[in-house]
């Protein structure tokens, strides 16, 4: 089977094709399927041009061809397509939604059971890498950090503008190089005003063959706090700015807080995205039929680095540890959504356990390290095959 995302704008179009072949079955010619999977053997660096993306200790990667000047062309201008994509759910519920009005038709979504799920070759666990790349406006600082004592209100707090400046001076090129040292392609939630500030990051974001999605203006823009028309206007404003700076249309969308409104599904597919990351409710992905087409359920993580702000770091390397080897050993076919800030997770004593709970995690077999729009890709197909 194969799942398409094809971009397309007035001056050009671009397919590019993931492989997803199901397990047991081989790809035309007798090659495997190119969903990278770890097998516990050694691999090659893939390099950055054509950025070959290994998947643990990986036999198999994710072969990404490189746009013009090296720059890998994800998504561009338009509509995106998961092209021969139909599906037949295992379990239907339907919810009152109306992507324009407070009023609404509905929208079905479409679980997926335990033993419906599987992910490419048979790999017995998924693993998303996620960063937070945020930023608050002008003179604000964000509404925590490590410092327990509170100021005075109406006072401008430096040292939280100085903290969370971080992600872009420091820590986002931290986290980049210490995935491109394990192989690992990841997603990358970014503000639009993170991306405005920091451009240079955001193009390498891309280069370097990272997924980059929306995440909102700044973290202060709540989506519930707009209309409708506002939300929507919203969406197409960070999407244009992500897409302008890089190259690279977002197709995927974590909205500020992880809080959408009623309508954020609708409008997320109406504008051609594939995946939505504000969901509490699965511990795995399903499909979510709008009014406006439809968009993948992504799970948010219920453990980030946040958790750890005033802990101990080796609390966060301990709890994902001890998730990874219950899911690996109880739930074939499970996902882990491993989510850190790059204001906060890529400051070394919190990269120091990201580090090591990567190295753990890829020292066992059957572990796929995905982006967002990977498993969205692949849960749609998924859905067409059952």
């Amino acid at each position: 089977m194969r799942a398409s995302l094809a971009v397309r704008d007035d001056a050009y179009r671009i397919v590019q094709d993931v492989n997803l072949v199901p397990v047991g079955r081989r790809a035309a010619g007798g090659s495997e399927s190119k969903i990278g999977v770890a097998t516990g053997t050694d691999h090659p660096d893939g390099g950055r041009g054509g950025h070959r993306v290994h998947q643990g200790d990986v036999g198999d990667g994710i072969e990404r061809p490189p746009a013009a000047g090296g720059r890998r062309c994800v998504r561009r201008e338009g509509d995106v397509e998961l092209g021969g994509v139909t599906t037949a759910p295992s379990g239907r519920r339907r919810v009152d939604l109306d992507p324009l009005s407070r009023a609404a038709p509905s929208i079905t979504v479409e679980t997926m059971e335990t033993e419906a799920l599987a992910w490419p070759n048979g790999a017995r666990l998924a693993v998303m890498v996620t960063v937070m790349f945020e930023a608050w406006p002008e003179g604000k600082a964000p509404p925590y950090s490590p410092m327990a004592s509170p100021l005075r209100e109406g006072t401008v707090d430096r040292l939280g503008i100085s903290w969370a400046d971080y992600a872009g001076k420091t820590g986002i090129w931290r986290l980049l190089r210490m995935l491109d040292q394990r192989g690992i392609q990841g997603t990358v939630a970014a503000n639009a005003r993170a991306v405005e500030r920091f451009p240079e990051a955001a193009n390498e974001i891309v280069r370097r063959g990272h997924e980059i999605a929306g995440h909102g203006y700044t973290q202060d823009r709540l989506m519930p706090y707009y209309t409708p028309a506002e939300e929507r206007e919203l969406i197409g404003k960070c999407a244009d700015i992500i897409a302008q700076a890089t190259g690279a249309r977002p197709v995927g969308w974590a909205s500020p807080r992880m809080t959408p409104t009623e309508h954020t599904a609708a409008l997320l597919a109406e504008r051609g995205f594939i995946w939505h990351g504000d969901y509490h409710d699965t511990d795995r992905p399903y499909v979510v039929s709008t009014a406006k087409g439809r968009i993948v359920a992504l799970q948010h993580s219920d453990f980030t680095d946040n958790r750890v702000l005033r802990a101990s770091p080796r609390d966060f390397f301990q709890v994902y540890q001890d998730t990874f080897d219950f899911l690996y050993r109880t739930e074939p076919a499970s996902i882990i959504n491993l989510t850190v800030h790059a204001h906060f997770g890529a400051r070394p004593p919190l990269a120091a356990m990201l580090a090591a709970v990567l190295e753990y995690m890829q020292r066992h077999a059957g572990v796929w390290f995905a982006r967002h729009d990977e498993v969205a890709a692949w849960v749609m197909q998924q859905g067409a095959a059952r």
